[in-house]
């Protein structure tokens, strides 16, 4: 309890905190680059994907971001996500100390598309095969990461042997002009 008071009052800072001087200058002249348009902020962190446990889904990402104060926030906010509850809770139970999550984040360009997907160079479930990894579903990518759109599944095995899981896709998750993302029902 005590521990999770320390990183409350930690996630709290840095969520309330904003990229100042350099690092601020920097990332909005990246994001200039990028052109306009709605932007997604996702975290990358170091323990994502090791070997024998995932912090998939333990980290918050921020979609259909516009506005350079809102970039910023969520910026800042996927920072604070590093120390969230449920990564807290998901670090006790692997035995991980959170002081050594390393949190960098990632502002892309929103990409509309019909189907999307997450491709995983080395299979969470079995990281001891040499396989990758294609999860995809009809709509937003965000579908598939959070789990709320059925996914089709295309595993391409170390051998060059291609394995296809087909789902019953009853739902899609559907970008919103205003911001954020809904879920919709399939055809």
């Amino acid at each position: 309890l005590k521990a999770g008071s320390e990183y409350g009052r930690l996630r709290s800072a840095l969520g309330s905190a904003r990229p100042e001087g350099e690092l601020r200058e920097e990332v909005l002249r990246a994001w200039a680059e990028l052109g306009t348009g709605p932007v997604s902020v996702r975290s990358s962190a170091l323990a994502e994907d090791a070997p024998g446990r995932s912090f998939a889904g333990q980290f918050d990402s921020f979609l259909q971001i516009q506005g350079e104060e809102a970039l910023l926030s969520a910026i800042s906010r996927c920072w604070a996500s590093a120390y969230g509850e449920r990564t807290l809770a998901y670090c006790e139970q692997q035995g991980v100390d959170p002081a050594s999550l390393s949190m960098a984040v990632v502002v892309q360009r929103m990409v509309e598309g019909p189907v999307s997907g997450v491709l995983f160079t080395c299979d969470p479930a079995r990281p001891e095969a040499d396989d990758a990894l294609v999860s995809a579903a009809w709509g937003a990518g965000e579908g598939v990461v959070s789990g709320r759109a059925d996914a089709d599944t295309y595993r391409l095995t170390e051998d060059g042997e291609v394995e296809v899981e087909v789902a019953d896709k009853r739902s899609a998750v559907l970008l919103q002009a205003e911001g954020g993302s809904k879920e919709s029902d399939v055809p």
